[in-house]
């Protein structure tokens, strides 16, 4: 038993001994991920006021990524102190690598967001971006390197601990089966002499240590089997994988059995917050839309009487060319999460860019243009016709025009027959 428990600690002492390069490691590819690689991608980045050094028309991303700058800046500097304080106690260290882990996932975390900030970047050449991109890459690899040898330790103290328990819980078993055969050969041998009155109670007594050892030896059986236990939960948590994120799992293309090779694509995932809608705006109607517009969307799938709420988040300032008209990609963003809304659907969409409310309206068709004015003709009480010069304002969907001044309702407007 004794033996055991040393051979247990000798090696469980020689597996927590490695820790201090690991952490050690996992901190410098840390820093060199936030302070080197994204240096040229932020201006006073040390301060509490750090700023993407280009334009982004991803609003949101910029604001996020701003953010954790501060507060991966500012976990650095915990990290730090933890990697040149450890202690040697199994607790402290076994906190050091959990809080090691979460620290690394806040940081791949910001790269993540500032790959988005980047990939909506409006004021970058080509050459430039591919520079700041390969930046991100090369720290997110160092990073999850460092995270594969964190989480590789934790799993091995965890292995070594069960594996330790049930070396001890089986020697343990073997000094109660030894204690126990020898309190049997005790008890036979009491027995065995036993003739007067006393010596029969002390072989009832030997009776009842023979049965309270069996007892032990019992229960030592239960620890083996629990010990097994945590064993084979140790092996089958190596067998999961964890989303990074909430979703809905899109694609599973690994087949039972199969070898994945390191970094392939097998699993697709899609964030459970809202959808967005990208549609490319003619040049003619772009310059109507405004961020923050409302708009209706219908989706093929449902018809046109069920209508989705969306808005406009985003407008690339980049113009592209379909089918030689310049149009400009914008994004949408449905207001609240619906389950009837798949990914792929084709949408039709409407965009509020202006309203009136309670203002005179007549028929476009009633419009004269004449000499750079705009007239209508008003029939008098007398039956006579007489132009007006009137001011408009809206064009409406339905060809109504808004006057804006030059008649008041109730006046009778002259509208052509349609041919």
């Amino acid at each position: 038993m004794e033996n055991v428990k040393t051979k247990a600690d000798s090696d469980l002492n020689n597996l927590y001994d490695g820790l201090n390069d690991v952490l050690q490691d996992a901190y410098t590819k840390a820093d060199d991920a936030v302070n080197k690689q994204t240096d040229e991608l932020f201006s006073s980045d040390t301060s509490l006021n750090p700023l993407l050094t280009f334009i982004t028309t991803d609003s949101q991303a910029k604001n996020d990524v701003e953010f954790l700058r501060v507060k991966v800046g500012t976990m650095l500097q915990v990290f730090k102190r933890r990697v040149e304080s450890l202690g040697s106690s199994f607790d402290l260290l076994d906190k050091a690598l959990k809080d090691t882990a979460e620290d690394l996932i806040s940081v791949r975390s910001f790269l993540v967001r500032l790959q988005e900030a980047l990939n909506s970047a409006a004021s970058l050449s080509q050459a430039t971006t591919t520079v700041y991109k390969g930046y991100i890459t090369t720290a997110r690899t160092n990073l999850n390197s460092a995270l594969s040898n964190i989480t590789s330790e934790q799993e091995s103290i965890k292995a070594l601990k069960t594996t330790n328990q049930n070396s001890i819980t089986s020697a343990q078993t073997k000094v109660n089966e030894a204690e126990s055969a020898l309190l049997n050969a005790q008890d036979d041998l009491a027995l065995k002499k036993a003739g007067t009155r006393k010596e029969q109670v002390v072989a009832q007594e030997a009776q009842v240590r023979q049965a309270s050892a069996n007892l032990a030896l019992g229960k030592a059986g239960v620890a083996e089997a629990y010990a097994a236990i945590a064993g084979l939960e140790v092996q089958i948590s190596k067998t999961e994988l964890y989303s990074p994120l909430n979703g809905l799992v899109t694609k599973q293309e690994a087949k039972v059995g199969e070898i994945i090779a390191s970094n392939s694509l097998v699993v697709s995932i899609i964030s459970q917050d809202l959808l967005k809608i990208q549609a490319d705006i003619p040049e003619a109607d772009i310059a109507k839309v405004s961020i923050g517009n409302s708009a209706e969307v219908t989706l093929d799938a449902y018809g046109n009487e069920v209508v989705f709420k969306a808005r406009v988040i985003t407008i690339s300032p980049a113009s592209t060319l379909i089918e030689g008209v310049a149009t400009y990609e914008t994004t949408f963003e449905f207001l609240n999460g619906d389950q009837r809304i798949f990914p792929g659907l084709t949408a039709n969409i409407d965009i509020l860019t202006q309203e009136r409310k309670n203002v005179i309206i007549i028929p476009q068709r009633a419009l004269i243009s004449k000499n750079g004015d705009k007239i209508v003709k008003v029939l008098e009480p007398n039956g006579t016709v007489k132009e007006v010069l009137i001011k408009v304002g809206l064009r409406g969907l339905g060809g109504n025009l808004e006057i804006l001044s030059g008649i008041e309702e109730g006046d009778k407007v002259v509208v052509p027959q349609l041919d």
